[in-house]
């Protein structure tokens, strides 16, 4: 990837009045490209100067460091007996692999998860998203969040409707809970 292709995309991002929801992408493919860089894998990030107009320059994001990345996806040292560790990992993946806000992840019903031959998809609605944009699908990239989630699913969640994410009474977790 050059700035070159990441122009090109952008360029491209007008048409249709997609340029929003590919500024998210580039936006969210930053941690992405930094721990490339970090790791010897690319000459430059890339998209250290990428500009947006959905928000500010000035705008930080804090990200996990390498070291804890790989401490998220490894599964050896999650106690699978534990289910507030199981959901707590859960919740740390899912906020990463898909790249949404805790509001978003908060607002998921267990409806609008999808298994399909073993690749998990996620529905994020409108109503949950910030700004109320279209349906996405988002699909589980991690094989970790792929584990964790169907153990999940399987062995702690449960088949009533209601919100994914459960607090421990039960409850469905506030955004404010999965802080």
């Amino acid at each position: 990837v050059t700035r070159n292709d990441i122009d090109i995309l952008r360029d491209k991002g007008d048409q249709d009045n997609r340029h929003k929801t590919i500024a998210r992408m580039l936006h969210n493919a930053g941690p992405v490209f930094r721990l490339g860089k970090e790791r010897g894998l690319m000459a430059d990030n890339v998209l250290d100067t990428a500009s947006s107009d959905t928000f500010k320059q000035d705008a930080r994001r804090d990200f996990l460091p390498p070291d804890q990345v790989d401490k998220m996806l490894d599964l050896s040292t999650l106690d699978w007996s534990d289910n507030q560790a199981v959901r707590d990992r859960l919740v740390v993946l899912l906020l990463y692999d898909l790249a949404v806000r805790r509001s978003e992840l908060a607002g998921m019903n267990l409806d609008d998860v999808t298994e399909v031959d073993g690749q998990y998809e996620i529905r994020l609605r409108p109503e949950v998203q910030k700004n109320v944009k279209p349906l996405k699908r988002l699909f589980v990239y991690f094989p970790a969040t792929r584990d964790v989630l169907r153990h999940y699913l399987t062995h702690i969640r449960g088949s009533s409707p209601g919100k994914l994410i459960l607090d421990r009474r039960g409850k469905a977790a506030s955004a404010a809970a999965i802080e």
